[in-house]
């Protein structure tokens, strides 16, 4: 008799508990999926362009006003894993209209071919002295060659930004490794564009 009864009595408890440990499994992936939310993911870069910009003016006090004045600037986090003799890699950042201070958000991706075992991580800010220059930026996604800034640099006739490379007209870039900030900055093979899916009702 007791076995009779014990068959059902499970039975009840496992539908029972079914909705509970549904509704657990579901709350404990929420703040998964709402770390990748586009908004999460918004808030996020933010944060590092922040980060980075107070790393400049640490390190370059006189930057801080020269960036206020320029046309505009952008913040990339340009992480990504290198092999030998070739090499991919990608990140995200934000590029800000000044002084109306808008925000694009836009990726990059790498191509690095032949550069061994390369730096993994970095970030890089881009200044832009000319509305034009920033403008080109955001609305056609430059792919920045190494001709391009020997060109810029031919062309420099003393307009800089402290600590800064320039690396095309009217653009010049500071870049953080991890050893910290380095003297040259790298962009050679980058190919910039806006990313939609976060530039979307933001």
């Amino acid at each position: 008799m007791k076995l009779k009864w014990l068959f059902p009595v499970a039975l009840v408890g496992a539908l029972v508990a079914q909705p509970v440990l549904a509704e657990a499994v579901s709350d404990q992936a929420k703040p998964e999926a709402d770390a990748k939310s586009p908004a999460a993911q918004r808030a996020k870069i933010r944060e590092l362009a922040n980060d980075t910009l107070a790393q400049i003016y640490k390190a370059h006090p006189e930057a801080e006003a020269t960036i206020a004045k320029s046309a505009g600037y952008a913040v990339f986090d340009t992480g990504g894993a290198m092999i030998l003799f070739a090499g991919a890699g990608g990140g995200s950042g934000v590029a800000v209209s000044l002084p109306s201070k808008h925000e694009t958000f836009m990726g990059v991706a790498q191509a690095k071919a032949g550069l061994g075992l390369g730096i993994k991580n970095s970030r890089l800010v881009l200044v832009f002295t000319s509305p034009k220059a920033f403008n080109k930026f955001v609305t056609s996604g430059w792919a920045f060659s190494g001709d391009a800034t020997a060109a810029a640099k031919a062309n420099d006739k003393g307009l800089g930004l402290t600590g800064a490379s320039m690396i095309a007209k009217d653009v010049f870039a500071y870049q953080f490794t991890e050893n910290g900030l380095t003297a040259e900055a790298t962009v050679a093979g980058s190919k910039y564009y806006v990313d939609k899916k976060l530039n979307a009702g933001k």
